[in-house]
């Protein structure tokens, strides 16, 4: 255990550094906010779970001496827990009958990234409760801050039609760039030949229906309850939305690797993904529609392998 205490310390300052740069007010501090937790997932799937507890401890302390105790709170809630049990989770394997290891499934891992969200966004909806302006109103002051940031010229219009849900979204960017820190820290690991197990496949996403019955329920209460609750419910569908955009994305993996051609068609896919918000709607759509009729057992009996 004493072994990996240099790179621990190591992967909680650069983390913490990076972090600590993201809070610059622009949008490129932003996007090095949601990279700080890549440090931690290299010592956490390359070393394993206690690594990745002691690196975010280090981080951890080290934002709450550069940045005071609210920013060191965020880096504990976005970085060093999920982190820490991510890995513990993604390292967990059985031997099958066949003598063959299999390893944490990859849809359980996306479910609780989910679950982690959740409680997070919970712990900031109480909390902001308590504040004058309630949740609504401080996120829309928020927003307008977003505006600022991203030099939008219009941004009471940005305020309005970000704000019903924009703590969801950021939630949600926040699981998808946790995963991607995730991916990036495996892919540098393996690479060295330091990864303790395989990279998850995308292709292997599978989601529990529960899942879906408490997106329906959100969704009822989205609709019924007023106030700060309904507003809170609103914003939970969103982040139930990530896994099964997660899930639509390995459908649409599975039908690249059977079509010829499907490296460039993954490519043009992504691209158009990023250009064009509205196509994540329905690739969540679409892992929702897999979900009930099993899109991918239909492609598995395509001939190409």
């Amino acid at each position: 255990m004493v072994r990996f205490w240099p790179s621990a310390i190591a992967a909680g300052l650069v983390s913490a550094s990076i972090y600590m740069l993201g809070h610059g007010g622009t949008l490129a501090g932003m996007v090095l906010i949601y990279l700080a937790p890549a440090p931690l997932f290299a010592a956490g799937l390359g070393l394993g779970w206690v690594a990745a507890v002691a690196a975010g401890t280090i981080g951890t302390t080290l934002a709450l001496l550069w940045g005071g105790q609210f920013i060191a709170l965020f880096y504990v809630l976005t970085s060093a827990i999920p982190v820490a049990l991510l890995s513990h989770q993604a390292l967990q394997s059985r031997q099958t009958p066949d003598g063959s290891t299999e390893w944490y499934p990859p849809g359980l891992l996306v479910i609780w990234l989910m679950a982690w969200g959740m409680i997070a966004l919970s712990a900031v909806g109480l909390f902001l409760a308590s504040t004058p302006n309630g949740i609504e109103g401080t996120v829309i002051a928020f927003a307008l801050q977003v505006a600022d940031a991203l030099q939008y010229s219009d941004r009471d219009l940005f305020a309005r039609v970000a704000a019903p849900v924009l703590p969801g979204l950021v939630v949600g960017v926040w699981m998808l760039t946790t995963i991607g820190s995730g991916a990036l820290a495996q892919a540098g690991l393996a690479h060295f030949s330091r990864a303790r197990r395989p990279a998850p496949d995308i292709a292997e996403i599978d989601l529990p229906t529960w899942i879906a019955v408490a997106g329906a329920l959100a969704g009822v209460a989205g609709i019924v309850l007023g106030g700060d609750l309904g507003y809170f419910a609103r914003n939970l569908i969103v982040i139930i939305a990530i896994p099964y955009l997660l899930q639509g994305l390995a459908v649409i993996h599975l039908l690249a690797r059977k079509t010829d051609g499907g490296g460039p068609m993954l490519a043009v896919f992504y691209v158009t993904l990023l250009a064009l918000s509205w196509v994540a709607i329905a690739i969540a759509v679409l892992g929702l529609v897999e979900q009930i009729a099993g899109i991918r057992q239909r492609l598995m009996k395509l001939g190409k392998s």
